[in-house]
């Protein structure tokens, strides 16, 4: 599986070569070209010359031969014809040496992406050739290690045994260490006890050689429990490596028979190497592909280009001043703008004043309305007059602000369309009425237009925003009247349509009437009208 892989690879390298060769050849063409192109400019420089230096001499020919002039002017004249036809070919020269030099820049830079492209595959067939080289010297350690592991299982009894005289070691070794410590602790004991008694048969003084015996011994002793400590450390460590390294043994060798350590890592990176060079190849197939498209296009856009600079009889190198285009742009946009606004609020208002007019309409005409009397007649018809008037104060101060607004753009318009000048002076007669409001009104301090804009701005949109609420509050409430007095109209019409006959209860003949049958008989006359209503 690995030799095939190697094929594969190295079938994939010879081929990319081949594309490399074939830059170089287009590359070599090209540069023959542009040399032969350099060459003929150069003749036709030097060409250029000679006619220069031949008329320089016809010059000097024409002061000594005045008779001669017409020939001279003929032969001058169609040396310059000559000399321009010279130029223009000079100039489509090098407009051909600048394309010429565009495509060598292009296919350098193509020859260098196709030589880092090599690099790369070469990188990555080096990385597989190293990785098929470690899996072959990982499969070659793990068959050594195997025969090791399988001569050195016999020895495995060996290593139990020495571990369980390892452990005996070790139980007898915390025997000792915990009887030291008895001792110790035994003797610190003692210790104590002497240099009490010390302290009080001979004083300080008297017993201080006894207590430097005594110091010395129990430093000896420390000594020897801390080298018994270490060696107890010391051999628990090394029992516990080795029971490591057994169990490591031990699991290497089920795999090792088991025929699983290592290769199917192996295995499975080479196949992730595998999977990430296809994917490579298919992104740089998908970029070649773009790049290709990204450049034809570009082509076509450089044409097109072309030909509408040649339609405008612009210079190819010639910059365009596209700023007063894009000043229309945006004074169009503000001028769209500004009448999607204004269109929008006449419908909205056209919308309400016909929702209104329909509304008092149909108060008025209301047959129903005439004839059966009403108590919430009067109060409904007074609440719509007074919404009415407050939408027509409305629009009269929306209409104002819409004038003032087209004032300012009409200035502002005025101004771009003006010349340009250091200072731009705007005059706008409504807001000039509102700044002589502002400045009667305005008694403290100094004046600031600005400000005052601002703050009546500020005023503006606020009592915007205020009306805009009571506008919604009302269109509210005259949805809820209009219900309820469609509902009252509804109720009316059903009780002029019905014509029920009310009967009074009779009270009987025989019987005089009482109190109480003349209360229960009007209950239930009131129960039978409450039940009509």
């Amino acid at each position: 599986f690995m030799q095939k892989l190697m094929k594969e690879k190295k079938l994939e390298l010879a081929k990319k070569p081949c594309h490399t060769c074939r830059f170089l050849d287009d590359i070599f063409v090209i540069k023959l070209f542009f040399e032969c192109m350099c060459f003929q400019n150069e003749s036709l420089r030097q060409d250029i010359l000679d006619y220069q230096r031949q008329m320089d001499s016809h010059h000097e020919r024409q002061k000594w031969h005045h008779n001669d002039d017409s020939m001279y002017k003929s032969q001058v004249s169609r040396l310059n014809r000559d000399v321009m036809q010279y130029l223009d070919e000079m100039q489509v020269l090098t407009e051909t040496n600048e394309r010429l030099e565009k495509q060598g820049t292009e296919l350098q830079q193509k020859l260098e992406q196709a030589s880092h492209e090599m690099e790369r595959a070469s990188d990555e067939y080096a990385k597989m050739k190293a990785v098929v080289v470690q899996s072959d010297l990982l499969a070659d350690e793990l068959r050594k290690d195997k025969e090791e592991l399988q001569l050195q299982v016999p020895s495995l009894v060996l290593i139990n045994l020495a571990l369980q005289e390892r452990d005996h070691q070790v139980e007898v070794l915390t025997d000792q260490v915990v009887q030291g410590t008895q001792e110790l602790n035994q003797n610190s004991v003692l210790i104590k006890e002497l240099h009490s008694q010390l302290e009080q048969n001979f004083g300080r003084n008297g017993g201080k050689f006894l207590w430097i015996k005594l110091q010395v011994s129990l430093s000896h002793l420390n000594e020897r429990a801390v080298v018994a400590e270490k060696e107890t450390r010391r051999v628990e460590c090394d029992a516990q490596a080795k029971d490591e390294t057994i169990n490591n043994l031990l699991t290497c060798l089920r795999n090792y028979e088991a025929g699983h350590y290592g290769l199917p890592e192996a295995l499975r990176e080479l196949q992730d190497c595998r999977n990430q060079l296809e994917r490579r190849e298919r992104d740089m197939a998908k970029l070649t592909q773009n790049v290709n498209e990204m450049h034809l296009q570009l082509a076509d856009f450089m044409e097109e280009n072309e030909g509408l600079r040649q339609r405008l009889g612009l210079e190819p190198k010639e910059m365009m001043d596209l700023t007063e285009f894009r000043r229309t742009k945006f004074l169009n946009r503000q001028r769209y703008l500004a009448e999607n606004q204004a269109l929008h609020k006449q419908v909205t208002w056209s919308v309400f004043q016909l929702t209104i007019w329909s509304f008092t309409g149909e108060l008025y005409n209301h047959q129903p309305l005439c004839i059966v009397p009403h108590p919430f007649k009067d109060d409904l018809f007074m609440f719509v007059l007074v919404c009415f008037h407050v939408v027509k104060n409305l629009q009269q101060e929306n209409r104002q602000l819409e004038v003032a607004m087209q004032d300012i753009l009409q200035a502002i318009r005025d101004t771009h369309t003006s010349a340009e000048t250091t200072e731009i002076v705007l005059k706008i007669p409504s807001l000039e009425q509102l700044v002589t409001a502002m400045e009667l009104t305005s008694t403290q301090g100094p004046y600031d237009v600005a400000l005052h804009m601002k703050i009546q701005v500020a005023e503006m949109s606020g009592r915007n925003e205020e009306l805009r609420r009571e506008l919604d509050t009302s269109r509210g409430e005259a949805k809820q009247v209009r219900e309820q007095l469609n509902s009252a109209l509804e109720k009316v019409w059903l009780h002029n349509n019905t014509s029920l006959i009310v009967t009074s209860l009779s009270l009987p003949q025989d019987l005089s009437p009482s109190s109480t049958d003349t209360i229960g008989a009007l209950n239930m006359y009131l129960i039978q009208l409450l039940q009509v209503v």
